[in-house]
């Protein structure tokens, strides 16, 4: 493996370990350069290739910075390059799974006490749905359950932050 690639690797697993998050600055060069031991030419081309993926985004006179995680729409089902790396790292399961555990216990919280009968109907008919299907197989279904309930939650926001993890947790779920 050439120099640039070990050291674009390293550049990406400080970012998967949370050692720089999305829209940090990255540090510089010269800092990059001593902190790995490498010159700036090999530090340069790594970070091209960071860029090239979309890992990172470069502002002439600013800097490099760690890309934003943008979630895709679901018409058109792509996903940020840093959030489709965050996809294959094997500590984002577990990741995923402590802010469900928070995000989704608040949203069952709010739903027990402002869910509408309607709201109540939704969720008792995607669980049926749910029952329904093969575990190995029902990624979708557990999903329509936990956003009927999350719906139910009438908080805007909650809705929104949880709709923006979708691919993320679907695929946890098949996981």
């Amino acid at each position: 493996m050439a120099i640039a690639q070990e050291i674009s690797y390293r550049l990406e697993r400080l970012i998967l370990d949370g050692g720089l998050a999305p829209e940090q600055k990255m540090p510089s060069e010269r800092q990059l350069a001593t902190r790995l031991g490498v010159s700036r030419a090999i530090i340069r081309e790594a970070l091209h290739e960071l860029q090239g993926r979309g890992v990172i985004e470069t502002r002439h006179g600013k800097g490099s910075f760690v890309a934003r995680i943008v979630p895709g729409s679901e018409e058109d089902g792509e996903d940020s390059p840093l959030l489709q790396m965050f996809t294959g790292h094997p500590r984002t399961l577990y990741d995923l799974l402590e802010v469900r555990e928070q995000l989704e216990g608040q949203a069952a919280y709010l739903a027990a006490q402002r869910a509408t009968a309607l709201d109540l109907h939704r969720i008792t008919k995607a669980y049926s749905a749910l029952e329904q299907t093969d575990p190995l197989t029902n990624a979708r279904p557990d999903h329509s359950f936990h956003q009927a309930i999350v719906e139910a939650s009438h908080n805007p926001v909650l809705v929104h932050v949880l709709n923006g993890l979708k691919n993320l947790m679907l695929l946890t779920v098949e996981a």
